[in-house]
């Protein structure tokens, strides 16, 4: 409540800069020039350069150089990306208390993420994610390989091979140009290797944390246990795609040999 309504400050001496919320011009992002961190409250702002810098810069009288340092590691601060029709900025997004979700994975981001700047727009992506390979195969699918891109509109719905969860139109997803086969970005890098042992005839897919967010928006399917029957919702556990059962963790013994 006490914050100066204008200031004058060192790493911007050109003009002076005015108090804003975050959001006055209905941005779902907006980042610091000076340590590039998503602000979510209180701006200093310079209309004439457009300028931004967030309560705790704005703040400290010596300049900082967190923006020099990222250039010199030679980080890409801005990029086009094909499933984005509008030019994406580096930021850092590390505030726990906005749950913000990855436009690809759909996994929260903490940390270094590409945001688009636009007006309303909400596209935001963790910083690994543009670097998701084109092209992967995955074991349970070898006959092709399966490329990345945005689901196209058709009027039934496709679901994910490896979790059985539905996919949205326009979703991130890997597919096979050949047949129906379709994957989550999760499911794609997570379910790479299976675990074979004697407890079950079929190799076992690991799904833990990362497919939490997942499941938690299926309330009306069942995940439970082969072995005990009780659920494996919010739980890691295993999976068979073949006989398309579950199995919590402890359950599944494992030979030390």
């Amino acid at each position: 409540a006490k914050l100066s309504y204008e200031i004058q400050h060192p790493v911007h001496s050109s003009h002076p800069l005015n108090l804003y919320t975050s959001n006055v011009w209905g941005f779902n992002f907006i980042a610091c020039d000076e340590c590039r961190y998503i602000c979510h409250g209180f701006i200093y702002f310079c209309e004439q350069c457009n300028f931004k810098l967030d309560i705790k810069c704005a703040a400290l009288t010596a300049h900082k150089i967190g923006v020099l340092e990222e250039k010199k590691m030679g980080k890409v601060t801005e990029l086009y990306h094909f499933t984005h029709p509008h030019k994406l900025v580096l930021a850092n997004c590390n505030d726990p208390k906005y749950e913000t979700a990855c436009s690809i994975c759909k996994l929260q981001i903490l940390g270094p993420a590409y945001f688009c700047p636009k007006r309303l727009c909400k596209y935001i992506l963790h910083e690994s994610c543009p670097r998701l390979p084109q092209k992967i195969q995955v074991p349970f699918h070898l006959n092709h390989m399966l490329v990345s891109r945005l689901l196209p509109y058709i009027n039934s719905r496709r679901w994910c091979y490896g979790c059985t969860l539905s996919l949205m139109t326009g979703e991130f997803a890997y597919s096979c140009e050949h047949c129906d086969f379709n994957l989550h970005v999760i499911c794609a890098n997570s379910l790479r290797r299976p675990l074979k042992c004697e407890f079950h005839l079929n190799g076992l897919y690991y799904f833990g944390r990362n497919h939490k967010s997942l499941f938690d928006l299926e309330r009306d399917i069942n995940f439970d246990c082969e072995v005990c029957d009780g659920s494996c919702k919010r739980k890691p556990f295993y999976h068979c795609l073949k006989c398309d059962t579950n199995f919590h963790l402890k359950c599944v013994p494992i030979s030390d040999t």
